[in-house]
């Protein structure tokens, strides 16, 4: 009977785990995200789910500028390969995690609603962590639920979703494009003009 338990809990669990477990969440659609397996590889997050393409010629992907770039440019993590369950959150997001087991990388996300806590390595209330992406939406914008799109204060190929409150949803443009406040696109650097 505890035999049985066992094998009902971990299938449970497992499959807890694999629903939580995604490449994309809803912060990063349309953004070029790292692979946590791979320094080298990035994903898309579109509409249709991640599609997954690789640096070429010894590049790797840097998280930061979202782009492919030098090996002395970025900072790749490597899950240590003698530590049992360590939890490492990704940044840029208040959702998502590295899951390492045995030096095997993994990428989670918490549900929505919830946000990763760095303090307890757990997922936990929106409300408990505060955790933003440092771009607070106007109190003057229109509460009936539309969006409205506005450019980052410090990155012009970065624009935020806000939605008749003061969190925003972060996005990217192609990592060559920038944010155009006027017609609300990702267009060519030259046919917008960025002050930053």
């Amino acid at each position: 009977m505890l035999l049985l338990y066992v094998i009902t809990f971990s299938s449970f669990l497992t499959v807890a785990l694999s629903q939580s477990a995604t490449v994309c969440d809803d912060e990063r659609l349309y953004t070029f995200i790292p692979d946590v397996r791979d320094c080298s590889s990035w994903f898309f997050c579109g509409v249709q789910g991640p599609v997954q393409g690789n640096c070429l010629n010894g590049h790797l992907f840097n998280p930061e500028t979202r782009l492919c770039d030098w090996s002395d440019n970025v900072n790749c993590y490597r899950c240590p390969n003698n530590v049992g369950l360590q939890k490492i959150p990704i940044m840029g997001s208040c959702r998502s995690f590295i899951r390492c087991i045995g030096g095997n990388p993994a990428q989670q996300v918490c549900e929505s609603g919830l946000q990763f806590n760095e303090n307890t390595g757990q997922c936990d209330l929106s409300s408990v962590v505060g955790c933003t992406s440092g771009f607070r939406c106007p109190a003057e914008l229109p509460i009936d639920g539309s969006i409205v799109a506005m450019r980052d204060n410090y990155n012009c190929s970065v624009y935020h979703l806000c939605v008749g409150g003061p969190e925003a949803i972060r996005q990217e443009c192609n990592p060559d494009l920038h944010f155009d406040p006027v017609t609300k696109l990702c267009t060519f650097p030259n046919l917008t003009s960025c002050p930053i």
